[in-house]
């Protein structure tokens, strides 16, 4: 990842294959659903993370979930600044907790967390 990189919410929609159209166009319209965030180097998607909203019966209040999240070749230093950049939209939009989803075999992402 070069050094030029950055962390932008992103709000149009993206061609990328790999993500699945159906669920990821209403988060791309506005912030009804959650956020969509991307990680850009030089016009170049790195990597990207979405963060859902959901509603806490027991604290009253709205809460979200990582609901998926990638960075191309494992970087670490990318993946932490687009962690930080969700985390930190995510408690703007008022959610007070986050909860994670995650694979149980996926041992590096588990430990990145």
């Amino acid at each position: 990842m070069a050094a030029s990189s950055r962390v932008l919410r992103h709000r149009s929609p993206c061609a990328r294959s790999g993500l699945r159209r159906a669920g990821l166009l209403p988060l791309l319209v506005d912030e009804t659903y959650g956020q969509v965030w991307v990680l850009d180097s030089a016009g170049h998607i790195d990597g990207y993370a979405v963060v859902t909203w959901s509603w806490s019966l027991e604290s009253g209040e709205r809460d979200s979930i990582l609901d998926e999240m990638y960075v191309e070749n494992g970087s670490a230093s990318g993946g932490s600044r687009l962690l930080r950049a969700a985390l930190a939209g995510a408690r703007e939009a008022g959610a007070q907790a986050v909860f994670l989803k995650t694979e149980g075999q996926n041992e590096g992402v588990r430990s990145f967390y």
